[in-house]
């Protein structure tokens, strides 16, 4: 849920139409807020380092390909090579910091 809060507040960043809407401005700033909320929640749970990376990784990616149709940005090979080499830190740090 926190990642989703935090992919469609920064989305929501484009449509804020430089805060000259105050809905909008609210709504994404209320999605940023209760996104940060679950983060700290979640770093109560796991190291803060790997809960920051992943965080990051899944909204850049998150972010990335909901571009793709919602603001018709490329789906080049390479652009979804480096979405995968997301995907892939994020399971690398997942992996390499689970004990044996």
């Amino acid at each position: 849920m926190a990642e989703l809060l935090e992919i469609g507040w920064t989305t929501g960043l484009y449509y804020t139409d430089s805060f000259t809407r105050l809905w909008l401005p609210i709504a994404t700033l209320s999605a940023a807020w209760l996104s940060f909320c679950l983060f700290v929640i979640t770093v109560q749970q796991i190291p803060s380092s790997k809960a920051y990376a992943i965080w990051i990784g899944i909204e850049t990616m998150g972010v990335a390909m909901f571009e793709i149709p919602c603001f018709e940005k490329p789906a080049s090979m390479v652009r979804m090579l480096f979405i995968l080499s997301i995907v892939a830190g994020i399971m690398g740090l997942t992996l390499s910091s689970t004990p044996h």
